[in-house]
Parts: C-alpha cells; sequence; structure tokens
C-alpha cells in the first residue's frame, strides 16, 4: 500500500489487476510482461504469484516460493546526496512556481522533507531507490518547465525501486516528497532520523 489502506499506484495495482485478469480470464498470467515502471522483473514475479496464490486460495494465507529477504549488492553503487529542504514539498500541479519547494510553515509542510530535483543525468537508469520501513515517498515529476502536463506520480512504500527508462518516461525533471506512513508531522523528528529514510544509490561507472 501507500498510505497503509490505499493500494500503491505501481506494484499494488499491479498485483490487482493482475488478479482481475486472472479471475476473469484464467489466462496464464506469467506470460503477461508488461510490469509498471519500478516494478523490477524479481517483484513481478512476486506479483504473479500472488495473484495466482489469492484466486486459488481466497481468504486464506498462502506460502510464497520467494520467502528470502531482499539483498542488495550495492559494492558497484554509491549513494548520492539527496539535498533535503526540512519540513517542505514539491507539487508539480500547483498553481503558481511549481519548480520551488513549498516550505510554508503549514501543517501541510510539517509532514514533509523535499529533495533537491533530479535529471536524468543526476539520477540515471540503473540507480536504486531504497526506502526504510515506516516511510512512503511520492516521485513527483515535470516535463518541462512549467507544471506537469500529466498527473502526478502516485504515492509510493515500495522498499526498493529500480530506475528505469519506464520509470523516467517523459519527464524531465523529478524531485522527491518524503513522509512518514502515517502522515505525522515531522518537526520534533531529528533531521539525521529523517534523510535516512528515503535513499538513492547511483551506479559507480555513471
Amino acid at each position: 500500500t501507500r498510505d497503509g489502506y490505499h493500494l500503491s499506484y505501481d506494484l499494488g495495482r499491479y498485483i490487482a489487476g493482475l488478479t482481475l485478469v486472472y479471475k476473469l480470464t484464467g489466462m496464464d498470467i506469467s506470460n503477461i510482461i508488461f510490469a509498471p515502471g519500478g516494478v523490477d522483473s524479481n517483484t513481478r514475479n512476486v506479483a504473479v504469484e500472488s495473484a495466482m496464490n489469492a484466486v486459488k486460495s481466497p481468504f486464506s494465507v498462502t506460502e510464497s516460493q520467494y520467502d528470502e529477504a531482499v539483498t542488495i549488492d550495492l559494492s558497484n553503487y554509491e549513494e548520492i546526496d539527496m539535498g533535503w529542504t526540512p519540513l517542505g514539498y514539491w507539487n508539480s500541479k500547483g498553481a503558481g512556481n511549481t519548480q520551488v519547494i513549498i516550505s510554508n510553515g503549514t501543517d501541510l509542510s510539517k509532514k514533509y522533507y523535499a529533495s533537491r530535483m533530479f535529471t536524468r543525468e543526476t539520477l540515471p537508469v540503473g540507480s536504486i531507490i531504497v526506502l526504510s520501513e515506516g516511510w512512503k515517498y511520492r516521485p513527483d515529476a515535470w516535463d518541462g518547465d512549467g507544471a506537469l502536463s500529466t498527473a502526478r506520480p502516485g504515492v509510493t512504500s515500495q522498499s526498493v525501486v529500480t530506475v528505469t527508462n519506464e520509470w523516467w518516461g517523459a519527464y524531465t525533471a523529478r524531485g522527491f516528497n518524503l513522509s512518514r506512513s502515517d502522515d505525522s508531522s515531522l518537526e520534533s523528528i531529528p533531521a539525521s532520523e529523517v534523510t535516512v529514510a528515503l535513499r538513492i544509490y547511483v551506479p559507480k561507472n555513471n
């Protein structure tokens, strides 16, 4: 989920879609090659298995063949500076200058930390986004100099996302809004605790 009860826009809705297709058609959904940006091949396999188990054994807990903790080899990656702005957020569809962090001291802004803005060059394909448990983020986006012309990217709580061409799509820039899963204020939380909740690693040979 993206907030504890709504499906995440990428993985959560993907699993729901696969479940619907499998239930209605009975087709072998393991042959479906589409996956949303940010859902890698390993996560896709888990999604397919989850959908099939849900249809075959509804209202019961099933064992997964993918029962090992996710491990990430970061030896060929380096962590990048997120350039956090405390108690602020991006809104690529807002009124006025959408490429300025909103940090106005309101209760809303106190729920977020905003990263610096990234381009394809500073956040290349192959980078890995790692999120700690209890947190979520919106990878906000722009496709030009003004407001975003399409819907904003959704909020996600997925723990590991690999940046792909699909994740970038037609966007020219991305900026992250980090918040707690329960949307509580970050005003009294030490910055050192917040800024480690979302980390990005880029390939060293980039």
